[in-house]
């Protein structure tokens, strides 16, 4: 069962293409649907043996990197379908959304810690940067085209939303085997899912911009966009960890640690509890722009993205691809940032009539076995019915 969900969504992604206005004249039904995943310093062995089981060895770990390096992984999965209509001689739009991502930005020696133990640490892992996430958002944009691209606002709902943020000058000192320094003040709230399908744990209000053009004959095109800027209210089941402490354990095991009379008050810090008092945080928003330049058969094309409080490093990428028979596009792409680091790719799209299939693997060279060092892939499917 395992394999066959992973087979369905490797094939499911989309991006988002506005049509033109003569398209237009009926009703258009699109469905659009993104999975990706990658990370700055795993490799694709061990997303594999994560999701369908197995024994991990050190080659599936990655490359043993600077304790305090600071790496990225993460996954998204985005689920969208919406129509595009006219009222008036006017162009609307209307999009249902369900976005669900998880990543973390950590230090290598944390990693590390968890996978390799703490034999080889030979350094304090600092946790000034470490901040992970988890969120499922049921998001619903409305809005028109305008001659200058099309403006809209978007409503969400709030199914979960996990956030854990560690302060300045947090870190674990585990160098010494029998004596643990840990300094740790971080920030944790959550908000678990409700069975009540109207009412959830929170909502959030935001605006979708896109600005987009083209000339020399619509040979150059470009596109800025800013897609849930806004601000969410949490509420109703929301609950926090925050505490501050440092505490130095010597020459005691785990079991003797928890073992303690002490220990039942130490771990009460570590319950939740509920927040009574609302909280307002801005909203995940993503924002990019591009070039587009078309040229006979080929296409180049540069641009930038970025998604707010996500662990995401703001995205640059440039490449080039060459359209055979207007049905098989192939190319490469040169990227940096997201949760991966600098990528060469392979960039892949095959269409027929209203059914588009796109595939990116951001770093190729991860299939050959004395390179392979990190991972990325975006894939692609989107359907239009007019």
């Amino acid at each position: 069962m395992k394999k066959l969900i992973f087979i369905i969504f490797s094939i499911i992604s989309y991006e988002i293409n506005a049509l033109s206005a003569d398209s237009l004249k009926k009703l258009v039904v699109i469905n659009q649907t993104q999975f990706s995943f990658g990370s700055s310093h795993l490799n694709k062995k061990i997303f594999n043996k994560l999701y369908f089981g197995g024994k991990l060895n050190d080659n599936d770990k990655g490359k043993i990197n600077s304790i305090n390096q600071l790496q990225r992984s993460g996954l998204e999965l985005d689920l969208n379908v919406g129509s595009q209509f006219y009222i008036n001689e006017k162009i609307w739009y209307v999009n249902f959304q369900n976005i669900i991502t998880t990543a973390g930005q950590y230090e290598q020696g944390l990693f590390d810690l968890f996978f390799r133990g703490n034999s080889e640490l030979n350094q304090e892992i600092s946790l000034t940067k470490t901040a992970f996430h988890l969120r499922n958002h049921h998001l619903f944009h409305f809005g028109k085209f305008h001659k200058f691209g099309r403006v809209g606002i978007t409503l969400g709902s709030i199914n979960q939303e996990y956030n854990i943020r560690f302060g300045e000058n947090n870190y674990v000192d585990l160098t010494d085997p029998y004596q643990w320094n840990i300094m740790s003040s971080p920030d944790i709230f959550f908000i678990e899912n409700t069975s009540d399908f109207l009412q959830k744990n929170g909502n959030s209000l935001g605006f979708d911009l896109e600005i987009s053009n083209s000339n020399y004959e619509k040979a150059l095109q470009y596109n800025l966009a800013i897609y849930n800027l806004g601000a969410i209210l949490l509420h109703n089941n929301l609950k926090k960890i925050s505490y501050d402490t440092n505490f130095t354990y010597s020459g005691l095991s785990l079991n003797q640690i928890l073992n303690t009379d002490s220990s039942d008050n130490w771990l009460n810090d570590f319950k939740p509890k509920i927040d009574s008092v609302n909280r307002l945080i801005i909203t995940p928003f993503q924002i990019s722009a591009s070039i587009n330049y078309q040229k006979h058969n080929f296409n180049y094309y540069t641009g930038v993205f970025y998604r707010y409080n996500s662990q995401y490093l703001p995205k640059v990428y440039l490449g080039m691809n060459y359209t055979i028979k207007n049905k098989l596009i192939l190319g490469g792409v040169l990227s940096y940032g997201g949760y991966t680091k600098l990528q060469i790719g392979i960039d892949s799209e095959i269409q027929f009539q209203k059914f588009k299939a796109k595939l990116i693997i951001q770093n190729f060279t991860n299939f050959i076995p004395p390179m392979n060092r990190s991972f990325g892939v975006f894939l692609n499917l989107s359907y239009c019915l007019i």
